[in-house]
């Protein structure tokens, strides 16, 4: 999405919140660069996914394929993988809750079960990070308790994002993501 849609919808949301001149953007408590630099560099990144075959899906939808992505790169030697496993502490032993809705009322828990590796969970938090921000999931009843929180997990998932480019990933996926850039 590009900054002139951004813009754009950030108005018609501030109009109905009969805020003029505010950003909705803003009122992630995360810093507007680093929010639409963590957003687009995801987008890319998933598209560079789906390029490089990580895909499932049919005729009526497709996404990436994140956890066969994470399988493949869990199996790179640890000394390859030390960057995006230093860079990202904060992510990994304080990560993300998941939005659910219980007894018909949004709750915010710790996602259950384990991915099989620790780029997995990386991954896993990232993407998690990512729906909580993209859709809207941080402000179900008013302002969250910990906004410096917020900047931590999106500034280690962009983190991470951009230390797994360093690499020598399969597929091209490196590649795909810089192509066209």
């Amino acid at each position: 999405m590009t900054k002139y849609c951004i813009d754009i919808l950030a108005d018609i949301v501030n109009r109905r919140m009969k805020k003029p001149g505010s950003s909705i953007i803003e009122s992630l408590n995360v810093p507007r660069e680093l929010t639409l630099e963590f957003l687009g560099t995801f987008a890319r990144f998933e598209y560079a996914l789906k390029r490089a075959g990580y895909v499932r899906g049919d005729d009526k939808q497709v996404s990436a394929d994140w956890d066969r992505f994470a399988r493949e790169i869990a199996a790179l030697d640890p000394t390859t993988l030390a960057p995006v496993l230093g860079c990202c502490q904060y992510l990994q032993e304080h990560p993300p809750k998941k939005q659910v809705l219980i007894d018909r009322r949004l709750q915010w828990v710790l996602r259950q079960g384990s991915c099989g590796s620790a780029v997995g969970e990386i991954l896993l938090n990232v993407r998690t990070v990512r729906n909580n921000v993209f859709h809207g999931g941080k402000f179900p009843d008013g302002p969250v308790d910990e906004p410096l929180r917020d900047e931590q997990l999106v500034t280690e998932c962009l983190a991470v994002l951009k230390s797994l480019l360093g690499l020598p990933l399969p597929q091209n996926v490196a590649e795909h993501f810089w192509s066209g850039a």
